[in-house]
């Protein structure tokens, strides 16, 4: 057999063996801790965000008819909540933010007048300001869900007092632009959960126009514009729940089903196989409403939210991926900005990567403790990267 046969086979298994460890053994990699509680008031329907080495949390309800315009930080290297400037728009629950570009980009929601909104606001941390940008052009609507992809932000689906939406729409930060892309293939429907994986969004749950509860997820594709059913979520259907990523897999989080019950349970998704898996969850009782949010290295923020005896709590639950972000020297790959973040190396490692047939991408020694790779000018496919002998496999996309 030749060499390069040789190479190929080789980089196949550990490829084979990495993707196998990675989920089959998912139930035991993950780990759950607290942050200190949040310092505003208790409140549920809210919106999370990350960025740089913070969370931030805000708006949602606080008691009553009372919607909040108050948001505050999480300084991760400090260890200490404090507030941040007040959003200027109105006060709202069940809004919608993302971060593009290191800013984020709050859409939409209900105000304490229960008027729906479509406005669209960019919050800059660095000078802590916000700024009113172009208006969602479609109708007013809260319940709605978003994701994003590449260096646009998707949002759809939601209501208002009579109407219900499937429609979805794309916004560009960088042109300050709106565009109507396909309809999901589905009822209109609210209360969603979404999130995005390998320059895919999903979304799933919720309950539809009829009030009928989803059991399914969807995949959306940005470069075709279209969408394809996965097929049933294993655990039980459901709506206020909370979704986020969670390193390379997206993870829901509790709501409540059916019959009204508020639940506890977590899963996590993985795209390659398109699978599902139960974790435990260090969640008191049952708890809906919450607000999500991740963080390289430091895994999944859930924030606030409203317990089984219908009090908003304060609590912030963390969950981390052990085998993602704890082994091999924290090595983590946003495949949305298309980065390899590595810390914690050892002085003098050894850094080699190659693709999935062998052929060598980079090889260096690395003096510093953190590292960044940019992989945008990468070929799509599998790549296996190693430090000081250790292996894991990344999809370029």
């Amino acid at each position: 057999m030749s060499n390069s046969r040789i190479k190929t086979r080789y980089f196949l298994m550990l490829f084979i063996l990495a993707l196998s460890a990675s989920f089959k053994g998912s139930a035991q990699t993950y780990s759950w801790s607290n942050l200190p509680d949040f310092i505003g008031l208790e409140r549920d329907d809210a919106v999370a965000f990350s960025i740089d080495k913070s969370i931030f949390v805000g708006s949602g309800n606080h008691g009553g008819f009372s919607e909040s315009n108050l948001f505050y930080k999480f300084e991760i290297d400090k260890g200490t909540w404090s507030s941040i400037r007040a959003f200027p728009g109105a006060a709202r629950q069940y809004a919608t933010i993302e971060v593009v570009g290191q800013i984020a980009y709050l859409i939409g929601g209900i105000d304490l007048y229960n008027n729906p909104l479509n406005d669209c606001w960019a919050y800059n941390s660095r000078t802590d300001n916000w700024e009113e940008v172009a208006p969602f052009p479609a109708q007013p609507r809260w319940q709605a869900i978003s994701f994003v992809v590449g260096e646009s932000i998707y949002y759809g689906t939601g209501r208002n007092w009579t109407d219900f939406y499937n429609d979805f729409w794309r916004y560009s930060p960088l042109t300050d632009e709106w565009d109507r892309m396909a309809d999901l293939p589905e009822k209109p429907s609210y209360e969603r959960v979404a999130f995005s994986l390998i320059n895919r969004g999903y979304v799933g749950l919720g309950r539809d126009c009829t009030g009928v509860f989803i059991p399914t997820f969807s995949c959306y594709n940005p470069t075709e514009d279209v969408w394809r059913v996965l097929g049933t979520f294993p655990g039980q259907p459901r709506y206020y729940a909370t979704a986020t990523r969670l390193g390379s897999k997206g993870i829901v989080c509790a709501g409540q089903n059916e019959a009204g019950t508020l639940l506890a349970d977590a899963w996590v998704f993985s795209p390659i196989e398109e699978g599902w898996a139960e974790i435990e969850t260090n969640f008191d009782t049952g708890i809906r409403g919450q607000a999500a949010c991740s963080l390289p290295f430091y895994g999944a923020f859930f924030c606030t939210g409203l317990n089984v005896d219908f009090d908003r709590v304060s609590a912030v639950h963390v969950i981390k991926d052990i085998y993602e972000y704890q082994d091999f020297n924290q090595l983590y790959y946003n495949d949305i900005i298309k980065v390899i973040y590595i810390d914690g190396l050892p002085d003098n490692s050894v850094l080699t990567v190659h693709s999935i047939l062998g052929n060598l991408i980079v090889d260096q020694r690395i003096t510093a403790e953190y590292l960044s790779i940019p992989t945008q000018d990468w070929a799509i496919g599998v790549y296996l990267v190693s430090v000081n002998g250790r292996t894991k496999k990344i999809v370029v996309n």
